[in-house]
């Protein structure tokens, strides 16, 4: 069993209402290096809206006493949940502590599991704060008191009622109950993690390690540009010469003419480049990781279960090719594996080739998805700037009937978008499928120092799937981009670099954005939009 690997960068939560019981273990994480945020649960102590990752969340299940009834346990710790785990947290791992019945804690786990949609995390794992924390008596308090009782008050009161007064305090001062973690607290607490990981959930340690790394990288860069000058009485004044110097260096003369805002920014782009590197430089400080996220690259499967039936699929990334696996058996037996679009009929029965239909359908469902979260960003603002994707309104079907035919070949062969002698197929309602769009292509270092002086745009086109097949190719379009996903369809992306243009900035008016290409794509496009810009001809005689 491997040890679980704690998140470094504060994104560990407890939550208990009682704060001597969670100082224990908000100490014993601490001496781990384990920074955590604490709540008792006061509505009045809460954030206004939940802000904070949260990769592990410790929760007390009795919060605010004991009940009767379990729906009031689970309740409480559901109000919480919403109240702090963003919506867009991402994958976390629920933790409570519980002193009460096994079956009246299954029912809180169960009740929990139903009533979080959104925010259900991948697993939940129930420990016993006395098999990790143990908790003694402590009389120093009253020995103190007691003799500071004799000392004080000897010279004031006779002999006999200074003993009465120690013993009334003896009796009535009760000793305090301390709770500290055993010894191998930690190390327990992460064996049981790594076990109800290993199971369900072991790659979610490659993501607390990847943030872990990000955030030692992000120290390091950060430490890389501030000690560039002395600590001392000039430290401030002269980091701020190194800011502007760095945002001069993007900006160039155009620096004259931003605002101090737009040169801050600018500073902190300069600074991408060597986070991006720290970030690369720490990736190998973990040996054997691969262990403990259960990974192994001969054994990569994309499962789903189908009326308690489990269906696998297994590639083999030598051959390209697949083998099917039914609750755990070979179908068929000894079989070396076929091709995707064979994986649907390696069933046994008609209800078997129906569930493996739709399993290499959500296998292939995948992949756009990837295409898009690696290529596309959808959080965009209407700020103009290279890689910007704008949506074309074209209102006259035959204006794009016109324009979509310079995207594909001539003669047509499959028939699926023209017929052989020119004549449209699709209705009006699946040409509206279609998306014609233009890319902002202006090069980066204009942008940056504000030299454009019109926007350019590269037309192009959004192609559903199903009609991609008789897409024209060769050195004027770029057909690169894989498949992504918008809107929730599948889209192949054309430009058209013969269509280039350019338009004046007045009017582009206040267009918002589609989406935007991701800068190491937006590069691509550019370089080879210059290389079919640059293409020299030789005019000569035969």
């Amino acid at each position: 069993m491997t040890e679980f690997i704690f998140p470094a960068d504060g994104s560990v939560l407890v939550v208990d209402d009682k704060p001597e019981d969670a100082l224990p273990l908000i100490e014993l994480l601490s001496s781990k290096g384990i920074a955590s945020t604490y709540y008792s649960g006061d509505d009045t102590k809460l954030p206004s809206h939940p802000t904070q990752k949260v990769r592990l969340a410790f929760f007390d299940i009795q919060l605010f006493g004991p009940s009767t009834n379990t729906t009031s346990y689970s309740a409480n710790i559901l109000r919480l949940i919403n109240r702090l785990i963003p919506s867009d947290n991402g994958p976390y791992v629920l933790v409570l502590w519980t002193t009460i019945a096994i079956h009246e804690a299954d029912e809180v786990e169960q009740q929990i599991k139903a009533g979080l949609i959104d925010k259900k995390p991948l697993a939940i794992l129930r420990l016993e704060k006395a098999t990790y924390f143990e908790t003694s008596s402590d009389n120093s308090q009253k020995d103190s008191l007691i003799q500071e009782i004799q000392e004080s008050l000897s010279t004031r009161f006779p002999p006999d009622d200074i003993v009465e007064i120690q013993r009334v305090v003896n009796n009535e001062l009760l000793p305090v109950d301390t709770r500290k973690a055993k010894a191998d607290a930690i190390e327990k607490i992460s064996l049981e993690l790594s076990h109800k990981l290993q199971d369900a959930a072991d790659s979610f340690q490659l993501f607390t390690y990847w943030e872990s790394a990000i955030c030692r990288a992000a120290g390091t860069t950060v430490e890389n540009f501030s000690s560039l000058n002395n600590v001392d009485e000039h430290w401030s004044i002269n980091l701020k010469n190194v800011i502007f110097r760095m945002a001069h260096a993007q900006l160039g003369q155009n620096i004259d003419n931003v605002g101090d805002d737009e040169v801050l920014s600018n500073a902190l782009k300069t600074m991408n480049g060597t986070f991006l590197d720290s970030v690369e430089h720490h990736y190998p400080s973990v040996q054997g990781f691969s262990s403990k996220v259960g990974f192994s690259k001969d054994n990569i499967k994309f499962t789903r279960t189908v009326q308690d039936q489990k269906f696998e699929i297994k590639w083999n990334y030598k051959s390209g090719k697949f083998q099917i696996y039914i609750d755990d058996t070979l179908v068929p037996a000894n079989s070396h594996g076929v091709a995707l679009e064979k994986v649907a009929v390696q069933g046994r029965t008609d209800q078997e080739r129906a569930h493996l239909a739709k399993l290499k359908a959500a296998y292939e469902s995948i992949t756009p998805l990837i295409n898009t979260k690696l290529l596309v960003d959808t959080l965009t603002s209407d700020h103009v700037q290279p890689g910007n994707v704008y949506l074309k309104h074209i209102r006259l079907l035959a204006r794009r009937k016109s324009v979509l035919r310079n995207y594909y070949k001539e003669p047509r062969e499959k028939g699926l978008v023209w017929d052989k002698q020119g004549a449209f197929l699709l209705s009006d309602k699946e040409l509206k499928k279609f998306k014609f769009i233009e890319l902002e292509v202006t090069p980066i270092c204009d942008y940056a120092q504000k030299k454009w002086i019109k926007y350019r745009l590269l037309p192009g086109v959004m192609i559903p799937v199903k009609y991609n097949v008789e897409l024209s190719t060769g050195l004027n379009f770029y057909h690169e981009i894989p498949v992504i996903k918008i809107d929730g369809e599948d889209y192949k992306v054309v430009f058209d670099f013969r269509l280039l243009k350019s338009i004046d900035m007045i009017d582009h008016g206040s267009s918002e954005p589609y989406f935007r290409l991701r800068s190491e794509l937006s590069a691509s496009i550019l370089s080879r939009l210059s290389s079919h810009a640059s293409r020299i001809g030789i005019t000569s005689l035969e």
